[in-house]
């Protein structure tokens, strides 16, 4: 009875499953039209497959051409230069996570060099996460909206560990004029604590600026000393300034 029910959930999970249609790499790149979508030859696949076959960006949407607004076709004609730029610079692009889409695109996710193109979207605030369903409208986005979505990118990857992400979001907290400096300082901790040296210089510059923090020269020595030996150079430099007032 026991193997009878393992069998019947077998065969329920490979029902359910999605269809997996492995790796393929793009043999040239023959249009891009926007952000997310663009033609290519796959010689790999029989030509009636292969050949000028609509590849869409998975998991991301992008600013339409024809857009509703002018803001959106800006960003549209910003978007698919990108990525335009990535593709026809590459040495290798890869599709990966593979589905059919409609009309008779492939979706999947892009890697340009090893690295995604969907977050290489995010990251520059033109694309938002989509995977399906009521797409939200480009033309209500005003510049902060735009600018706050590479920093959702950043704080994804901070949030996963990437001490350069946590030390650039903190960075462009600061360029946006935000007064959540308690945010700032922690993003930068966070970088430094993964040993990032651009993180430990800043959080070095705010406790000497006393920016957040009560001013404090013993941590600010503290924090440009790793800053240094972890290679930033400029670290040094401040590290022995300062030093040489104590």
């Amino acid at each position: 009875m026991k193997l009878f029910i393992i069998i019947l959930a077998l065969t329920a999970l490979s029902v359910n499953a999605k269809p997996q249609y492995g790796v393929l790499t793009i043999s040239k790149v023959i249009s891009v039209y926007d952000g997310d979508t663009f033609r290519v030859d796959i010689n790999s696949l029989p030509p009636i497959l292969g050949q000028n076959i609509a590849i869409r960006v998975n998991g991301v949407d992008t600013p339409e051409i024809r857009g509703k607004c002018q803001q959106e076709k800006d960003l549209a004609i910003k978007a698919r230069d990108f990525v335009s730029n990535k593709l026809l610079t590459a040495k290798t692009i890869t599709l990966t996570n593979i589905q059919r889409g409609k009309y008779f695109r492939i979706v999947a996710s892009v890697l340009v060099d090893g690295v995604s193109l969907e977050l290489a979207l995010l990251k520059q605030g033109l694309a938002y996460k989509y995977n399906g369903g009521k797409k939200v409208s480009w033309c209500d986005f005003n510049t902060e909206d735009i600018n706050k979505l590479g920093i959702y990118y950043y704080q994804n990857a901070c949030d996963s560990g990437n001490s350069i992400a946590c030390n650039n979001l903190g960075f462009a907290l600061i360029g946006s004029h935000s007064k959540d400096i308690i945010k700032i300082l922690l993003l930068f901790k966070q970088s430094c604590l993964l040993n990032d040296g651009k993180g430990c210089s800043n959080l070095g510059s705010l406790y000497y600026q006393g920016k957040g923090v009560e001013q404090s020269n013993t941590k600010a020595l503290a924090y440009f000393d790793k800053a240094c030996k972890l290679g930033e150079m400029t670290s040094c430099d401040y590290y022995q300034n300062l030093n040489g007032r104590q």
